[in-house]
Order: C-alpha cells, then structure tokens, then sequence
C-alpha cells in the first residue's frame, strides 16, 4: 500500500509536469500592439516577454480573437498603452506558436 501510494504521487508530479506552464509576466509597458494579417489575435510586444511554454517566438504575446471578452481586453491593452501604465500578463499555452495571454493586470503606477 505504501509504494502504491508513492507510485501515484510520482505519476501526478510527472503528469502535471506535462501540462502546459503559465508565466507571470512581470508588470511593464506596451511597447507595440500589432493587428497582422494572417494571426488569429492581437499581437503585443512588451517590455518584459518571455516564452514559458517554448512556443517558439519570445518576440511577442498574442491575445487570440477567441480569447473570452476579446473587445474588453484589446479595449484594456489599448487604453494602457495610451496611458503609459504598466501591465503584468500570466501566458499559457500556445496559439500560433506564439505564448497566448490568459489574464491581464492593470497597475496604477
């Protein structure tokens, strides 16, 4: 009963392992926002990008157009971006072989 116990909890580790990983991206500013023929999504350039599940491009995030309340944040990026504020993102997962935005936090400073 006890090596079952620590079979399964070797093989939970190795499973969670194999999901994708979300990044805390930390706050910084909008350098870019780009609507490019051919994405299926908004493509921003920040301050601080990262590539934590290895899509292959650390050059952008992208906030794909079937992300839920799609208008409210591309309404949110752009009004931060006008504003100088800083931005912090949590990516996961891929879309397009670019880190896709899952959650966006506004700061005031």
């Amino acid at each position: 009963m006890k090596y079952l116990s620590v079979i399964l909890i070797i093989g939970g580790f190795f499973i969670s392992s194999i999901s994708a990983a979300e990044g805390n991206i930390t706050a910084g500013d909008i350098t870019l926002i780009k609507l490019y023929q051919g994405h299926g999504g908004i493509l921003i350039q920040h301050s601080n990008l990262a590539d934590p599940d290895e899509c292959g491009r650390a050059d952008y995030f992208i906030l794909p157009d079937t992300y839920p309340y799609f208008e409210e944040a591309y309404s949110l990026l752009l009004a931060a971006q006008m504003a100088d504020k800083k931005v912090s993102f949590t990516v996961s997962n891929c879309h397009e072989g670019i880190p896709a935005i899952k959650h966006i936090n506004l700061s005031k400073q």
